[in-house]
């Protein structure tokens, strides 16, 4: 009985283990899937944060690309700009940071090259206005020449030098006076007036340097003499006005003629314009030296062929 009893109680000791097996298998199952449910949704939350996270990103790539790549494309169109001659283009970038600096360095660049183009053309154009000048005068210079040297009546050659000194020079009126053997002090021996003037030409007028300061200062320097409106309204001798100037004149230039180191005369170039648009300038003072150096070789050539003439005659 007593066996019996233990049996018993054996066989429900294990009937009670197999029952708490089973809800241990049961727990564990139920706890190892609720771990692969989390698993699972950890992995689908980190998928979706991950997918959230790769749009948001490419968006700002998107975007930081195209804010860099559109203002460094209007940088490379201006430059094309600039490159085709059109210095009057300008960047316009408003993106508050180091590209809207590149732009205004851009801008200032561009308005520096604009200026230094400018200055350049300007340049050039003068440049080729003076070479153009040039031209005109060593034109003008061979054709004078020519006429000068094929003229061998002294008055001619004279009233021809007169012409040409005021045409060429682009002055109002010329005076030539020659000193004679006989007598040392000039006398004006041709006058032409490219405009009619009030003034007298004054043809065999007498001229006396000690009289005259500006023409007597030409002869003992063998200098040419400038002088300004300023100098001729400061004047205090008008006797110098009168006798070889005009009550209208601006301005003047007084002019040795000379010939192998002897003053042979004297040429009055007078202008009655205003100094700031027709000054005598150093390319006109020296064009003049150069027609004057031609008219005094072509007076003494004129001057031996009187002579020649005179001693053929006696």
């Amino acid at each position: 009985l007593l066996m019996k009893k233990f049996d018993a109680i054996g066989n429900a000791i294990i009937s009670l283990l197999d029952e708490l097996h089973l809800i241990y298998e049961a727990k564990l199952t139920k706890a190892s899937k609720d771990a692969n449910d989390a698993r699972l949704k950890a992995f689908y939350h980190l998928i979706g944060s991950g997918a959230f996270i790769g749009i948001l990103i490419l968006i700002f790539s998107i975007r930081f690309t195209q804010s860099i790549i559109k203002p460094i494309g209007a940088l490379a169109k201006g430059t094309r700009f600039l490159e085709s001659g059109e210095w009057g283009h300008r960047v316009k970038i408003k993106t508050g940071d180091e590209l809207e600096m590149l732009a205004n360095r851009f801008n200032q660049m561009a308005e520096k090259l604009s200026l230094q183009h400018s200055l350049l053309e300007r340049e050039v154009e003068n440049r080729t206005y003076q070479l153009s000048e040039r031209v005109e005068d060593l034109a003008t210079l061979l054709k004078t020449s020519t006429e000068l040297s094929s003229e061998l009546e002294l008055d001619q050659l004279l009233s021809m030098m007169a012409e040409r000194l005021t045409s060429t020079l682009k002055v109002t009126y010329c005076r030539i006076a020659l000193i004679d053997e006989d007598n040392p002090d000039p006398i004006i021996r041709a006058a032409y007036p490219i405009r009619m003037i009030n003034w007298e030409q004054g043809i065999g007028r007498v001229l006396q340097p000690y009289a005259l300061p500006d023409i007597r200062h030409a002869l003992e320097t063998f200098q040419c003499v400038i002088l300004s409106h300023q100098d001729i309204i400061n004047a205090k001798d008008t006797l110098e006005i009168s006798q070889i100037l005009t009550p209208e004149t601006e301005s003047a230039l007084i002019m040795p003629l000379m010939l192998k180191g002897k003053i042979e005369g004297i040429v009055i170039l007078g202008e009655v314009r205003v100094w700031e648009r027709e000054p005598f300038s150093s390319e006109k003072i020296s064009l003049c030296k150069t027609l004057i150096n031609q008219a005094a070789t072509a007076i003494a050539n004129a001057k031996s062929h009187a002579n020649l003439q005179d001693m053929f005659m006696s």
